[in-house]
């Protein structure tokens, strides 16, 4: 593995093949990967907040990359960007991920949002959105401005790197 991220976000199998059958060293790397997880999710770089595409990538990286199917992640945010819920809304395949733009906007006014942050994965994947991610985030976009709502952005996680649908203009 190239990296902590690649060594955590593989599969166990993988593992332990890497580590020449040994369940001992096995376990502790999932222990580890785990406890990695839990607490770099939710935490920026800088506490809470969020600034860049990049705090949001080195906060969900390690989580992300280990689901074995499409997961959308909404970062909820006040008014100065700080973090005010961080769910997860939707689950789908290894391949397929369907979400509705009402449940992230019904969330959105529970948790009393100024604005948010998309993120989902692609397990087997590249990183490039699909033409259904782009439609239903640009939905999403127009949903949340009517209520005053801004999309920061929509990205796009897989273990070939990540991309920001903003940058490509996919977000108004």
């Amino acid at each position: 593995f190239r990296t902590l991220a690649d060594l955590f976000g593989a599969q166990p199998d993988d593992v332990r093949e890497a580590v020449s059958g040994r369940e001992d060293i096995a376990a502790k790397i999932a222990l580890f990967s785990e406890l990695v997880a839990r607490t770099s999710q939710g935490r920026p770089s800088s506490p809470h907040c969020f600034h860049t595409p990049e705090d949001v990538i080195n906060a969900v990286a390690a989580d992300m990359l280990k689901r074995r199917c499409e997961t959308l992640r909404v970062l909820f945010l006040g008014g100065d960007n700080r973090l005010l819920s961080d769910d997860i809304l939707a689950e789908g395949s290894v391949s397929s991920l369907v979400f509705h733009p009402r449940e992230i906007i019904r969330r959105a006014l529970e948790v009393d949002a100024s604005a948010m942050i998309m993120v989902h994965n692609h397990p087997s994947a590249s990183p490039m959105p699909s033409a259904e991610d782009i439609r239903a985030t640009q939905q999403t976009g127009h949903l949340s401005a009517a209520l005053d709502i801004r999309l920061h952005d929509h990205l796009v996680i897989s273990s070939q790197g990540w991309r920001s649908m903003r940058a490509d203009g996919h977000v108004l």
